[in-house]
């Protein structure tokens, strides 16, 4: 699947059930003009993408993400299954990865920014492709999460931004 519908369709099924999310990580560095492929841990790129979602890590909004990710194919293995189920679960800690066959979708109930979710989400860019509405976190939040304990990739990120920030200027 092209990249872009494939952050198209997650961002119709979130949209779809009202989730409150922001695409952070590499989908929101690409989005801002600085296109790279996903990398892993040990500098290698990887297969297929890696796509982070920043979430609101409330009870009521990590139910209706559960929904939208069983609606993308999300519970081939019973996890949706387990934590809806689950009589402990904490939104707020609960980073939880999906492997589909194109594409890993990481949910994080935080990243690295000090900043909480509803400041950063006010100031969110939205991407509309084929009437699909596309969050993903501003260039100076992006920036900012980035300048946070930044491995080496990300140094190589913030560099980037920081000169598509100037040209902004």
């Amino acid at each position: 699947m092209e990249y872009i519908s494939t952050i198209r369709e997650i961002s119709r099924a979130f949209n779809k059930y009202s989730v409150e999310y922001i695409f952070v990580g590499g989908v929101a560095v690409g989005f801002h003009g600085y296109v790279r492929p996903s990398m892993a841990a040990n500098k290698q790129y990887v297969d297929k993408p890696d796509i982070d979602v920043w979430y609101n890590p409330s009870p009521a909004n990590f139910f209706k993400i559960l929904d939208a990710v069983e609606e993308l194919g999300g519970n081939a293995d019973g996890k949706i299954t387990r934590l809806r189920n689950a009589t402990t679960i904490d939104p707020t800690k609960a980073f939880i990865p999906f492997k589909f066959e194109d594409y890993t979708l990481d949910l994080l109930p935080s990243i690295k920014l000090p900043s909480r979710f509803w400041p950063c989400f006010k100031r969110c860019q939205t991407l509309v492709s084929e009437d699909v509405e596309i969050k993903y976190l501003s260039l100076e939040d992006l920036i900012a999460d980035k300048e946070t304990e930044p491995r080496d990739k990300d140094k190589v990120d913030i560099e980037q931004l920081k000169q598509i920030l100037a040209k902004r200027s």
